[in-house]
């Protein structure tokens, strides 16, 4: 019980690494989950499920034992029209076998759904970003105290610091990626879970569960088997030393129960698919058409100067289509040694565009923080990255695209050679 407590505690907390969709998945989900297996297990264990109708030689004990068996074993369906089969194999096939598991069912459902979000924790967490807890702090920025500017701006330095370690050590992977394929996967496996429950439903409950045919015609229990109110069950009791096998008829109200329980959540996993794909289909076409979003935070502060207002005006279009701005010319044609070229190359990759990760930090930000605090926070990120390329804005190119040597030497100093 302590353990099913803190679960649910667990998924009641804010958390500020996901969107919307991703709450549903992770939260509403689990939570709808255990409430329905909540509500059945009291039906099955402080309720009446199953009712049997007794002979007039059963006693209270014969009773008892009648019904605690026939909840426990498996009842089989027999329809109205239908004789009850002679031969234990037919019985053994129409046998329901899926209402005692129900709850667990449920349950263990609620925790493959809250699975995935703690993975996707983990790794933005192990990448160095920790979306959660700059958030936070961006939440706390608004309307904060001249301290609480300080650490914004000691969090855009982090933010950019957390991108040069993993360019430096991420050595087997795209390090401009990792947040986002993970985010990705995220979100994707969360779509194939919901396919996987609703097969589930229809392994446990049986073909007819999804059959159009018995919703299109309104077929009654009575006649398709889904959820039978009424199920026959055998059971044995030894009389002086001799077997005698009855068979009673019973009454599985729970069934009524467990009819609406899988009714709401098919039709929840429905309208949850549908809500993930769209969801998914959202965040690709916002990430090929990032520069929207970095334009919306650039309005805030378009009168400041900023390095990124001056990338976004004129190397963008540049590095889509192939072209070298005139910085990354004076980057990569400039005489100076292969290891410093590499090095800026790094930073300049590093920037805005190419770097798909801060998108989805600063994305997710926007959502848990507004538009404000994650334009202050961007606005302080931009401005950090303009000592990276302090010395090269003095160069100037010539009429024949060429650098003076005078400017390389007093702005880019050459890598000192060993003596």
């Amino acid at each position: 019980m302590d353990i099913l407590i803190k679960f649910v505690k667990e998924l009641t907390n804010k958390n500020y690494e996901d969107d919307f969709a991703d709450r549903l998945n992770y939260s509403l989900t689990p939570l709808l989950l255990l409430f329905m297996a909540g509500v059945n297990i009291a039906k099955v264990y402080l309720g009446t499920a199953l009712n049997c109708f007794s002979k007039v030689e059963f006693k209270d004990r014969w009773n008892e034992y009648m019904h605690a068996y026939c909840l426990i074993e498996n009842t089989y369906f027999v329809r109205t029209n239908e004789s009850i089969p002679i031969e234990y194999d037919m019985r053994n096939e129409r046998q329901i076998a899926y209402y005692q598991w129900v709850p667990y069912i449920l349950m263990i459902q609620a925790a493959t759904f809250w699975f995935p979000q703690q993975i996707w924790r983990s790794t933005n967490w192990l990448t160095g970003f920790r979306i959660n807890e700059t958030a936070l702090a961006a939440k706390e920025f608004i309307g904060g105290s001249e301290t609480q500017k300080q650490e914004i701006v000691q969090l855009a330095k982090s933010l950019d610091l957390i991108t040069d370690i993993r360019h430096k050590y991420w050595r087997y992977m795209n390090a401009n990626t990792y947040v986002t394929l993970s985010y990705f996967i995220m979100k994707f496996f969360n779509t194939f879970l919901v396919l996987i429950h609703m097969k589930i439903y229809q392994v446990f409950i049986g073909d007819h569960f999804f059959s159009y045919y018995a919703i299109k015609h309104n077929l009654e229990w009575t006649n398709s088997g889904l959820f039978p109110r009424v199920t026959v069950c055998d059971f044995s009791i030894n009389k002086i030393g001799q077997q005698v096998n009855y068979t009673v008829q019973c009454v599985l109200s729970s069934n009524l129960l467990n009819e609406k329980i899988f009714i709401i959540m098919w039709s929840w996993m429905l309208i949850l698919l549908v809500i993930n794909i769209a969801n998914i289909i959202n965040w690709i076409w916002e990430l090929m058409n990032r520069q929207k979003f970095y334009e919306s935070l650039f309005e805030l502060f378009r009168d400041k100067k900023s390095y990124c207002l001056n990338l976004s005006a004129k190397g963008y279009d540049n590095h889509i289509i192939g072209q070298e701005s005139e910085k990354q010319k004076l980057l990569v044609h400039s005489p100076i040694s292969k290891e410093r070229k590499q090095t800026e190359e790094q930073r300049v990759n590093s920037t805005l565009y190419n770097n798909t990760d801060l998108f989805i930090v600063f994305k997710l930000l926007k959502v848990h923080a507004g538009i404000y605090a994650t334009s202050k926070l961007f606005q302080y990120w931009c401005d950090h990255q303009k000592p990276l390329l302090l010395d090269i804005e003095p160069l100037k190119i010539d009429n024949d695209d060429n650098i003076s040597s005078q400017a390389l030497t007093s702005s880019v100093p050459l890598t000192p050679t060993s003596p």
